[in-house]
């Protein structure tokens, strides 16, 4: 009697170890399920350190970890420590939110090589009524010094005709690197402090675009040029061609005034039109950060210019100098 009582104890502990262990398998097929949407969705490996389940319709992961996205090219690696969603369970599963809370990410921007471009980024497939964005630290380098870029906001329709405003800010942010993403080769170095941007989305596919400075510091070949308090103001609307089309508006020391007009290709995103005005330039600061006049010589007055054309067709410069 004793011995089949201790074998069914045994039997017994076997039996609820098994569901011990399918029940835990069975909690973590949500989880690598996750995983495999997102990594389909942006083209790279994720992976969801884990899942909590905090309602009927909201879910929380934890210690989520992308690399060198295809969605993303100029991703380098992203850690979310927390992001919480919530919707129909099936749905966020095949990557459609209804809300998405991004509350703790780190993510770090692949170096783009002098003369080269980020690759196009094909689509991703996620969708979010609503995307929060409470705390993302952006780090990307710039010689042996990191910039560090703090981003929030809201974003209503992620995936189809987006709107909302993103918030940026930097103690000490790096121009080169960020343009060379976008497409654009500097042939000098610009570093702006205390900088602060504010991008709004305007459905179904515009942004407008204010950043100021506490001042911008161009260098080139050990010269420097500083400029106080900058602010650009621009707007960014998308082509039926996936192209871009932008106005930008400087507003810079020692210039009357400025205005940028430029197209852009869509894959790759290349630079095909451009046309610069600058009115009321001090010559000055500039000709000697371009060390273009001679040892013991001295230069004043103002210039009038303009930049236009396209890559494929040449460029016109065209300048007046009042001196």
């Amino acid at each position: 009697m004793k011995r089949n009582l201790r074998r069914f104890g045994i039997v017994l502990t076997l039996l609820l170890l098994a569901a011990a262990i399918g029940l835990w398998l069975a909690r973590d097929v949500p989880r690598q399920r996750v995983e495999q949407t997102l990594s389909q969705s942006f083209g790279g490996e994720v992976r969801v350190g884990r899942l909590v389940l905090l309602g009927r319709r909201q879910v929380a992961l934890e210690q989520v970890a992308m690399r060198a996205p295809q969605a993303l090219p100029w991703l380098e690696e992203l850690q979310i420590n927390r992001i919480e969603a919530t919707g129909p369970l099936a749905a966020m599963a095949d990557g459609r939110f209804e809300v998405l809370r991004v509350l703790d990410a780190d993510a770090r921007l692949a170096p783009v090589p002098a003369g080269s471009r980020a690759p196009p980024a094909p689509p991703s497939t996620l969708a979010a009524e609503l995307l929060s964005i409470e705390r993302l630290q952006v780090l990307y380098s710039h010689g042996e010094a990191d910039s560090a870029i703090q981003v929030e906001g809201l974003v209503r329709g992620l995936g189809s005709g987006s709107s909302g405003a993103l918030h940026l800010s930097s103690d000490r942010l790096a121009l080169a690197p960020l343009l060379a993403i976008a497409g654009f080769d500097l042939p000098l170095d610009a570093t702006a402090d205390d900088a602060t941007a504010t991008v709004r989305l305007i459905a179904p596919a515009s942004a407008t675009v204010v950043a100021t400075a506490a001042e911008l510091v161009i260098s080139r070949l050990g010269r420097a040029q500083t400029l106080g308090s900058p602010r650009v103001d621009g707007t960014i609307q998308l082509r039926e061609d996936g192209g871009l089309e932008l106005e930008l508006v400087p507003a810079l020391t020692g210039v009357e005034s400025s205005r940028v007009e430029a197209g852009m290709t869509g894959k790759p995103r290349r630079l095909d039109r451009l046309a610069a005005r600058v009115q009321g330039a001090h010559l000055a600061p500039w000709l000697d950060l371009l060390d273009i006049v001679p040892a013991g010589w001295s230069a004043d007055g103002t210039a009038d210019g303009e930049l236009r054309g396209s890559p494929a067709d040449g460029f016109e410069l065209s300048v007046r100098v009042q001196v």
